[in-house]
Parts: structure tokens; C-alpha cells; sequence
């Protein structure tokens, strides 16, 4: 999608993304390398900072893990929010085991 919207390579919008994940691949785990500003993420993805109004470095959308063991189980559950209006809206709840 962010190659589409931008008109990026492929591969250079792919290296964004996996920079931003940090080095475990996911995105929202402690490890992930934040993006400051408009400006470093168009530099990062061969940009002028100000050739595109659709990118932005911050969002109200939220992932939260959370991860219970008791022994040998293991479960997680994990929720996507909107922050917003004082609140904040679930659009989506996911529950799983941790092997």
C-alpha cells in the first residue's frame, strides 16, 4: 500500500516498514525504531518532505499484546484500537496461544 500511495519501489517501501519493525519483524514490540518526523521518513524513503501530503509519522490507531502463563500454558490476547473523541474504539480483538 505505502509503495502504491507514494510511488515508491517496492522493495524501498518494504525497507521502511522492516526498519520501523526492528529486528524481531513485528510491529509494535519494544524493539521497534520510532520515525520522528515527516522529513526523515521521506528522506528514508527517497522523498522531498514536502512531495507528498499523504505521508505522516503518526496515527491514532493502537496494538496491544498482552501475554498470560500459568505453568506450562501460555495465552495472549491482542487488540487493535482508535484513539479518539475521548475514548477509544476496538476494531479488532485477536485471542492466541504462545508456543
Amino acid at each position: 500500500m505505502l509503495s502504491l500511495a507514494l510511488q515508491v519501489p517496492l522493495r524501498v517501501a518494504e525497507g521502511l516498514v522492516s526498519g520501523r519493525d526492528g529486528p524481531d519483524g513485528i510491529r509494535g514490540t519494544e524493539d521497534d525504531s520510532r520515525i520522528e518526523s515527516v522529513e526523515s521518513a521521506a528522506a528514508l524513503l527517497g522523498l522531498s518532505p514536502d512531495s507528498n501530503d499523504l505521508l505522516g509519522v503518526s496515527s491514532t490507531t493502537l496494538s496491544v499484546q498482552s501475554v498470560g502463563r500459568c505453568g506450562e500454558l501460555a495465552r495472549g490476547i491482542r487488540a487493535v484500537l482508535r484513539k479518539g473523541g475521548g475514548g477509544s474504539t476496538l476494531l479488532e480483538w485477536r485471542e492466541f496461544v504462545v508456543e
